[in-house]
């Protein structure tokens, strides 16, 4: 996150995008350019694969600033399982820098802040400390398993 920009340029140019693994780690790597979330993180987790990470594709929905969620893939977010489950982003900007731990309600720290997931049933929240010591809702998503 701290190399490889975000950025959305083709979306704004109106070039085609191809959701396929192969495309994006061509973009971010051999073009030495950045991406936005399916190919950050779909690049990402295409390496997770590869060096033998169990990985889940993850939809979410983007919040806006009064809280109210966007559209089902408005985001994709990656659920990793080790001997816990923890939940990577590379792909939303200003976010946490290394995974979460999938555990509701544990505020974690981050050098990038204080966040904490909740689980909310049938989604879950992921949540940012604000300066008045307040959350904020970052993204909501599902823990079903999504392709790109």
């Amino acid at each position: 996150m701290l190399t490889v920009p975000f950025e959305n340029l083709d979306i704004s140019l109106g070039r085609e995008i191809v959701l396929d693994p192969e495309r994006f780690v061509e973009k971010i790597v051999g073009q030495r350019r950045g991406g936005f979330c399916y190919e950050l993180n779909g690049a990402f987790a295409t390496l997770l694969a590869a060096a033998g990470f169990r990985l889940t594709l993850l939809s979410a929905r983007v919040s806006n600033e009064e809280g109210i969620a966007g559209k089902e893939f408005d985001h994709l977010t990656l659920r990793i399982d080790l001997e816990d489950a923890w939940l990577a982003d590379v792909g939303f900007g200003d976010n946490f820098l290394e995974p979460l731990r999938l555990v509701s309600e544990l505020e974690q720290q981050d050098a990038a802040g204080s966040f904490r997931l909740i689980d909310a049933g049938e989604r879950w929240r992921l949540e940012r400390r604000q300066p008045d010591r307040s959350w904020r809702l970052q993204y909501d998503f599902s823990l079903l398993p999504r392709p790109i």
